[in-house]
């Protein structure tokens, strides 16, 4: 008996094929801000180990999780703000 839904990886493919395509319309600009929340949410995928049963909603956690890991870690340069 074959599967009757897919998996989260097939879900994550489709969505990525999704995103190449709807990529081709947007501005460089916007397109390439798009790519960069891409490679965010794979690389912080790849590092964790929280399942969620519906790919989108892993890939807008991963990619809030990893904005969030960005802006603590600008938080903690010190000097780059004008603070010291």
């Amino acid at each position: 008996m074959g599967r009757s839904f897919e998996s989260v990886g097939q879900g994550m493919k489709s969505i990525d094929e999704r995103r190449v395509r709807s990529s081709r319309a947007l501005k460089s600009k916007t397109s390439s801000t798009v790519k960069k929340w891409w490679n965010l949410q794979k690389s912080i995928r790849a590092n964790r180990c929280i399942g969620c049963d519906d790919p989108l909603e892993d890939v807008v956690f991963s990619v809030l999780l990893g904005m969030t890991n960005l802006q603590d870690e600008i938080k903690l340069r010190p000097g780059e703000n004008g603070d010291h």
